[in-house]
């Protein structure tokens, strides 16, 4: 309530014809898509989004999301000091461990330890290339992290929760289907 009080402050014209009814409605609205982030964080990002708009209409939950993001995440890594962690990481030697120490979304890009073992024996002519396909990676793993974050927990939890099911449902079963006859 507090929230949609501050964007009827500052956007009146917008909602003075807005019945009871429908006040009470977008509370509820709001209220579930924001249950687990903080009345400061969302306060927060409103109030960032008033201060660079330029349009002169409310946000929609999509923008406060997005702003929550940004302020969460003020220090997001650049594909380029990325790549400079995966370099690090590179190596004949490169376990699993090494792959496990990488931040989740670096993970996500390239793979497995294996890649990071299969990269330091490639030769250096092939680096360019290499570093190019991971950025897209990167990048795509990045993109997908944060439409993730911008999902509510209950949803994300519906969402695992099928995931498992559908994985439990796809497990081999027999040792035909494991590969045992190879």
């Amino acid at each position: 309530m507090k929230i949609l009080a501050i964007l009827r402050i500052a956007y009146p014209g917008f909602y003075k014809a807005t019945s009871a009814k429908d006040h009470s409605d977008t509370v509820v609205l709001w209220a579930t898509m924001f249950p687990d982030d903080p009345f400061e964080l969302v306060s927060a990002a409103v109030k960032t989004f008033i201060a660079s708009d330029e349009k002169g209409f409310p946000p929609h939950i999509g923008a406060i999301k997005a702003a929550i993001a940004k302020l969460t995440q003020p220090d997001a890594l650049t594909e380029a000091e990325a790549w400079n962690i995966v370099r690090g990481k590179m190596s004949c030697y490169a376990t699993r461990a090494d792959f496990l120490s990488l931040p989740p979304v670096i993970q996500r890009a390239v793979g497995s330890a294996s890649q990071l073992c299969q990269w330091a024996m490639t030769d250096m002519e092939s680096m360019p290339v290499i570093q190019s396909n991971f950025m897209r990676s990167f990048r795509a793993a990045q993109a997908a992290e944060q439409q993730r974050a911008k999902i509510p927990k209950d949803v994300l939890a519906l969402i695992d929760g099928r995931k498992q099911a559908m994985l439990l449902e796809h497990e081999p079963n027999s040792e035909c289907e494991a590969g045992a006859w190879g």
